[in-house]
């Protein structure tokens, strides 16, 4: 979708069609660690750098009435904030920035590869009342089921090459995951079972342990 793999490299059937004006926004896990580059830069530096470019990128400066710190102070980057250094910023400040340089160019579709990882509480629950509120459409790969559950429709599940789509016009999220979870469960042995309700305890456990340690480093 981001047009970084080939289909054909991987023998890929099918066909992939997508329209030669669509706008698409790619934060991933690694988007972070991306920036180590930038360390030297100030915040203010590295967006104006960004944004430089891009019609969509222009008229939303426009808006902020060509203040580019203005504009980072929607994604809490603005005052002082803008004026550091990259290299100072925790991880959950410069996911900030990746999502304010993004999304100034105003995309169609978001595609969000467990983009969460380096954020705090305060910020997840932000980020869900966004995204929820975002007019474009969103694909996100995630763990973290209570944040899915603030903006996403429709449970997407990938299995022996086949896509399969579960959406309820209903039920919530968190039901239609539940209900996929409880049927991958059942679908296994008893020793599977045990396993996978392990492995699903152990992964909320990480996550709320997680959250509270990004809160309190934040």
């Amino acid at each position: 979708m981001t047009g970084d793999l080939n289909p054909a490299d991987f023998n890929a059937s099918g066909s992939f069609w997508r329209h030669a004006n669509i706008r698409i926004g790619h934060v991933s896990q690694y988007t972070v660690e991306e920036l180590e580059v930038y360390e030297d830069q100030t915040v203010v530096e590295y967006a104006e750098e960004k944004l430089r470019n891009g019609r969509a990128s222009a008229e939303v400066i426009a808006k902020a009435s060509g203040n580019v710190r203005q504009y980072l102070g929607a994604f809490g980057l603005g005052g002082k904030h803008a004026l550091q250094k990259i290299g100072k910023l925790s991880g959950g400040e410069r996911m900030r920035l990746c999502f304010a340089t993004v999304l100034a160019d105003e995309p169609h579709l978001l595609c969000l590869d467990e983009s969460t990882n380096h954020v705090d509480i305060e910020t997840l629950d932000s980020m869900s009342e966004a995204l929820d509120e975002f007019g474009g459409s969103i694909l996100m790969v995630s763990h973290n089921q209570s944040f899915l559950s603030g903006f996403c429709t429709e449970l997407w599940i990938l299995e022996d090459g086949r896509l399969t789509v579960n959406y309820s016009d209903t039920a919530t999220f968190d039901e239609v995951f539940s209900e996929y979870r409880s049927a991958a469960v059942q679908t296994g042995s008893v020793t599977d079972k045990r396993q996978t309700q392990a492995m699903l305890s152990k992964k909320a456990t990480k996550q709320s342990t997680g959250a509270r340690q990004n809160t309190a480093l934040l």
